[in-house]
């Protein structure tokens, strides 16, 4: 995750528990934000159009079984919220989510409801959470995905009818990548449930024998800062772009507002509304009553990571077959491949049909562009190439390459000048 990430009272907290943990840091600093952002309650929002950004955020911190301390950051991170507000870990943190219905009872209103509507759902297998999403009839998916947009819930249980009308809901997964791929559904992608969630990568960032002693921290300082921030973030206000960052925001939208095809941009075409929360969470933690640029860069450095690491979990499939099968065999090929090329890759195994579909489909997703190799000597001709295209580079238009330049002189890292890095 880029410096950028790891800016104020968010910023210097991680850097501290980096110190005596081998946990990722920017595992730590997402689960803190999210947990920060459980704690402030339904008070500051971000207007858009008719719908409101609230501060409620769901992530997915990914990593292998033994080497990710997925847990310990979140250890480490829980420490410092327990601090910070004692009651609220006992009180409002849960896990083991089992059905829709029993989220909304959670947080239900009415006679016997309950006044604190927060709820930070810790799941530390959410792998099983993915796997009763698919059967048949639950509902879990679409609760959990109103919940997000903060929209009223309501189950006609027989037995527990519930409804809330204004939940604040954040949840935290631990998943390893081969989970996170084989039960992830077409369905649950193609509904806008995976979109919801930021993903971040999780590894053992140092050997340390003898872990340091989390009580040994000095946090008196940003203690006092974070209670300030809860304070502050508690009152009810809109949170819009400051004069002087307004103008980063239309070409960021521009750039994310092109979602790639394929499963990876399924996964990530949510960027505006993660950019937004993240982005009004820095601004909270900063005592700020308008988003600033730094809240920009931070929020947009986060949300960069999620994509990559999201490239990274479910690949570059475009769900297509021919597509697929040719992406693998040139993806790895700068130098680009003619059409005697792609056919003899496969052994003249695949009919013309099958390689057209497949040129087509990759040029259409911007995976390949038609180039020329020039003649390598007298009598001989030009020849028709196509040359791959990082995915993670991909712009639908000129004027979507062009704005990674002035990205770059706005100091904000893209996928582009991540690749070329």
């Amino acid at each position: 995750m880029g410096d950028a990430a790891y800016y104020g009272v968010a910023g210097l907290l991680v850097r501290r528990l980096a110190e005596q943990t081998e946990a990722d840091p920017a595992a730590m600093l997402t689960q803190f934000l999210v947990g920060f952002g459980n704690m402030l309650g339904r008070g500051c929002y971000w207007p858009v159009g008719g719908s409101r950004n609230y501060t409620n955020e769901f992530l997915l911190i990914i990593g292998p079984t033994a080497r990710g301390r997925k847990g310990t950051g979140w250890d480490m991170v829980e420490h410092f919220l327990r601090l910070l507000e004692p009651d609220y870990i006992r009180n409002n943190k849960r896990s083991g989510i089992v059905s829709g219905e029993a989220l909304v009872w959670r947080m239900r209103d009415g006679e016997g409801g309950v006044d604190d509507k927060r709820s930070l759902e810790m799941q530390s297998e959410f792998s099983g959470t993915l796997k009763l999403m698919g059967k048949d009839g639950n509902i879990l998916s679409q609760i959990i995905r109103d919940l997000w947009d903060g929209k009223p819930v309501a189950t006609e249980s027989k037995t527990q009818p519930a409804s809330c009308s204004e939940p604040h809901l954040s949840l935290i997964g631990h998943v390893t990548e081969a989970e996170l791929a084989r039960y992830t559904s077409a369905t649950e992608l193609a509904n806008g449930f995976m979109n919801r969630f930021l993903f971040v990568a999780s590894y053992m960032t140092k050997e340390m024998p003898f872990p340091g002693d989390v009580e040994d921290i000095d946090y008196e300082d940003l203690l006092s800062v974070a209670h300030e921030a809860l304070r502050f973030g508690r009152q009810h206000r809109a949170f819009r772009f400051s004069e002087r960052a307004k103008p980063l925001w239309p070409d960021l939208y521009s750039r994310y507002a092109f979602v790639p095809p394929g499963i990876w941009g399924e996964a990530t075409s949510r960027a505006s509304g993660h950019i937004f929360r993240l982005a009004m969470l820095f601004a909270i933690l900063d005592l700020s009553r308008e988003v600033e640029p730094e809240h920009v860069r931070a929020a947009v450095s986060v949300w960069e990571h999620s994509r990559t690491t999201a490239l990274y979990v479910f690949g570059d499939s475009l769900g297509e077959p021919a597509a697929d099968e040719l992406w693998e065999a040139v993806k790895d090929i700068p130098a680009g491949v003619s059409a005697t090329e792609v056919r003899d890759l496969f052994s003249r195994n695949r009919t013309k049909r099958f390689l057209d579909t497949g040129i087509k489909a990759l040029v259409r997703a911007g995976r390949l562009h038609e180039g020329t190799r020039p003649p390598t000597g007298p009598g001989s001709r030009a020849v028709r190439i196509w040359l791959p295209v990082d995915p993670g580079t991909v712009r639908p238009s000129a004027a979507q390459r062009d704005a990674t330049k002035r990205d770059a002189a706005m100091g904000l890292d893209s996928s582009a000048a991540m690749a070329e890095k």
